[in-house]
């Protein structure tokens, strides 16, 4: 049994690490209108990370509570969609940070759903 208050701050910092590298990755390509898609989605990715850090401190960072449920949610496809956008250069470490913190975020929904 993964215990969800340990593994909610696990993922966002998995989201914090993703999302760093993929700046670095961003910063060394040549401008594009993908590469500004994805500058706009890791924004707002970043600014949902800093509800999620508020929740935290707050030790309100649970499932249970509708809000933070749906901003991991939204964090989550923010991440696809940058990951998509910059297809051409991500490299498998970095994809692979965000398939682990997707597949993490599914497991606690199901082991809550099975509780």
């Amino acid at each position: 049994m993964i215990d969800e208050a340990q593994t909610l701050p696990e993922l966002m910092l998995y989201a914090t690490q993703f999302c760093l590298k993929v700046e670095n990755l961003i910063a060394d390509s040549p401008p594009n209108p993908e590469r500004d898609e994805a500058r706009l989605k890791l924004s707002q990715g970043r600014n949902i990370l800093e509800l999620l850090q508020g929740s935290f401190n707050e030790g309100k960072l649970d499932l249970s509570n509708p809000t933070v449920h749906a901003e991991f949610r939204v964090l989550i496809i923010n991440l696809l969609w940058v990951a998509f956008r910059i297809r051409d250069i991500i490299d498998l470490k970095t994809f692979r940070i965000l398939v682990q913190l997707e597949a993490a975020f599914t497991l606690v929904l199901t082991q809550r759903a099975l509780s």
